[in-house]
């Protein structure tokens, strides 16, 4: 039991089940997942702009703008997404069926882009990965945010789909400015808003790179190729406040196993590193969180006796 004076749903595909029950505005959220192709980033000089295709009416509600080519902020291009509705509020499996739609696509619209002057078939190769999400769609085809009738206290960030990520900022802008009318507190003058973000290895010019080193001989580390991610930055990654504590969660810090060999190299390091900053045995190091070990036993012991 909790006691609070404000709460805020933002429960994504379970925000109508929060909702539903201190609410008498009642609401249906229906997720729709979405997969997406990430190209390797020899292909990002030719895609500078995100380009879609006319939005289509959906027969349960809404529209997708469907497949899309994009550039994204760390140098990969991403193609998708589909629009598929689920029962099942936590299913986020990414399927062969969703991919295949994606590359059926690009196959037959390829030509259409600026980037086929240089590739004029799509390079299916040129795929590294491929992940899912669930949207939440509202049975009122709008998000919902504000304080729900009947709910004092309660306010909703529901319904946030497509284009919900761009919307995000202004919406945690006006979220926070309702929490405030709501309880009027009193400035804190000595808050430091954000924190200290150390600048990517890859990103630095030479003379960046050798100070860097200079102060952390661990930079001179490359973990990932790929991505050029250095030790450093994955144990700085680890030792922060809320730091790492899986594979993935490197990853997600850092861009560890990101690049075009998806972790084929620099994986093992990494379990390494996890290993030694939090005392554990690589048997105890996961993907993402609990049920996820990537290794589940010793398949073999070799014991040597010294020679006479």
């Amino acid at each position: 039991m909790f006691d609070t004076k404000i709460i805020l749903n933002c429960a994504g595909t379970h925000a109508d089940e929060m909702n539903n029950m201190v609410s008498t505005d009642k609401f249906h959220i229906l997720p729709r997942f979405g997969a997406h192709l990430i190209m390797d980033c020899e292909y990002i000089k030719w895609v500078d702009t995100t380009i879609t295709q006319t939005p289509t009416p959906l027969p349960t509600g809404g529209h997708t703008k469907g497949m899309g080519i994009m550039p994204s902020v760390d140098g990969t291009v991403i193609l998708g997404c589909d629009a598929v509705d689920y029962d099942d509020p936590d299913n986020v499996a990414t399927t062969s069926k969703s991919i295949n739609a994606i590359v059926d696509y690009f196959k037959t619209f390829w030509k259409y882009l600026p980037i086929s002057a240089v590739y004029p078939e799509f390079p299916v190769d040129g795929v590294i990965n491929a992940y899912g999400g669930l949207r939440p769609h509202p049975d009122r085809d709008d998000y919902i945010i504000g304080e729900a009738p009947g709910a004092p206290g309660f306010i909703n960030a529901a319904g946030i789909e497509s284009p919900g990520l761009t919307a995000g900022p202004a919406i945690g802008e006006h979220l926070a400015e309702l929490v405030v009318c709501k309880l009027a507190p009193e400035k804190n003058e000595d808050y430091l808003p954000g924190r200290e973000v150390l600048k990517p290895f890859r990103e630095m010019n030479r003379q960046e790179r050798e100070a860097a080193i200079r102060e952390n001989p661990d930079y001179a580390k490359i973990v990932c190729r790929c991505e050029q991610v250095t030790e450093a930055e994955i144990r700085d990654a680890i030792r922060r406040p809320l730091g790492a504590r899986s594979v993935n969660a490197v990853k997600m810090r850092t861009r560890a196993g990101m690049g075009r060999c998806q972790g084929g190299f620099c994986q093992g390091r990494v379990v390494e590193i996890l290993c030694e900053e939090l005392g554990i045995t690589p048997l105890d190091v996961t993907q993402s969180g609990d049920g996820s070990n990537i290794l589940v036993g010793e398949c073999c012991s070799h014991h040597f006796e010294e020679k006479a």
